[in-house]
């Protein structure tokens, strides 16, 4: 790409051009002032007027919404259009301007970038260089075609808890679901807007490399305010008996997957921090979201002559169940995972 900044002229200059054929520029005004614009010139031009069009604005109210999250997004389409880039729309908040060249637009408005057309208010005017209001806009009712929700996240003291990231799932028809979501504020609040068809719920959380506290939970449906408190996680320690050492050529780590899970978790899940905890003195500390069967798994990469490949050593199955204390258990390494463990280091010896 080639960069270049205009003077107190409006003029400027690109240099060592190379591109053949067709020479595409991208002008874009700092001030809001004035539209983007995108110029074709034919190779060998070297002068070349560019004509700014002078846009305006428009209003858009979002009446009793809390937080500053985009919760819904807008497009300015031509009358009776449709919205042919998706990804391009304004994010609204409480307070919104829709900033577009002057003319007449349908505003359309989506829960999401993705998602279904939720409203279209036809025929809104954007002056030259105007700042517009329109009684439909300002404020729009959103109230019509969502509702607004609060998630008050607490734990088992009930007191609030911040940073719980709330993920939440809408369907959008044909392209499947979307996803939304942010975290719960210092008075553990997640403050969104739901369609009335309903949405679909993750709550976890942010634990950016240590251990989680609280438990995954997912909600199929949600009261306008809702209260939820966040369990524990189900702590497990695990001591391991077998000669589980490796040479250090070979990358080692740990995971576990519910019994019911029959596929692996492939590659990715084996790479050095993502692998899952680790075995400290043969002992493995784990949490779980849920009580059942758990398979705990030792996982071995051979990195070095090429593609990586990967061993899956299966150690037992433990039961987890419903307790406010650690469960332990001890899982003794079976005779056949034995022999390919020794195989394995044998090799590595040669």
């Amino acid at each position: 790409d080639n960069v270049a900044r205009s003077d107190a002229e409006g003029r400027f200059e690109l240099r060592d051009l190379v591109t053949p054929g067709v020479i595409k520029l991208n002008v874009q005004p700092e001030l809001p002032t004035h539209a983007s614009v995108n110029v074709e010139l034919a190779t060998g031009t070297t002068d070349a007027r560019v004509t700014l069009v002078r846009q305006g604005r428009l209003h858009v109210v979002l009446a009793e919404v809390k937080g500053d999250r985009d919760l819904l997004r807008a497009f300015l389409v031509p009358p009776g259009g449709v919205v042919e880039s998706p990804d391009e729309g304004f994010p609204l908040r409480a307070d919104t301007w829709l900033s577009a060249p002057a003319g007449r637009y349908d505003c359309v408005v989506r829960l999401m970038a993705g998602t279904q057309d939720l409203l279209r208010i036809a025929d809104v005017t954007i002056g030259r260089g105007q700042d517009g209001e329109d009684a439909r806009l300002s404020p729009l009712p959103w109230q019509q075609f969502v509702r607004p929700v609060t998630l008050t996240l607490v734990d088992a003291a009930d007191k609030p808890v911040a940073g719980i990231r709330v993920v939440q799932w809408i369907d959008s028809g044909k392209s499947g679901r979307q996803t939304s979501g942010g975290e719960s504020d210092g008075n553990g609040q997640f403050f969104t807007l739901v369609p009335k068809t309903g949405s679909r719920f993750v709550v976890a959380e942010n634990s950016f490399g240590q251990p989680s506290r609280f438990r995954r939970m997912e909600l199929t449906q949600v009261t306008d305010d809702q209260r939820l408190v966040l369990q524990p996680k189900l702590k497990v320690r695990v001591k391991l008996v077998g000669d589980m050492a490796l040479p250090t050529a070979l990358t080692v780590t740990w995971r576990t997957r519910s019994a019911k899970v029959q596929d692996r978790l492939g590659l990715l899940a084996m790479l050095p921090g993502l692998g899952g905890p680790a075995a400290r003195n043969g002992v493995l500390d784990v949490s779980f979201d849920e009580v059942g069967d758990q398979v705990v798994e030792m996982c071995v990469v051979e990195s070095s002559g090429g593609r990586p490949k990967q061993h899956v050593f299966e150690w037992g199955t433990i039961p987890v169940v419903e307790a406010a204390s650690t469960q332990e258990f001890t899982l003794k390494l079976a005779d056949d995972v034995a022999t390919r463990l020794a195989d394995l280091r044998e090799r590595h010896k040669q």
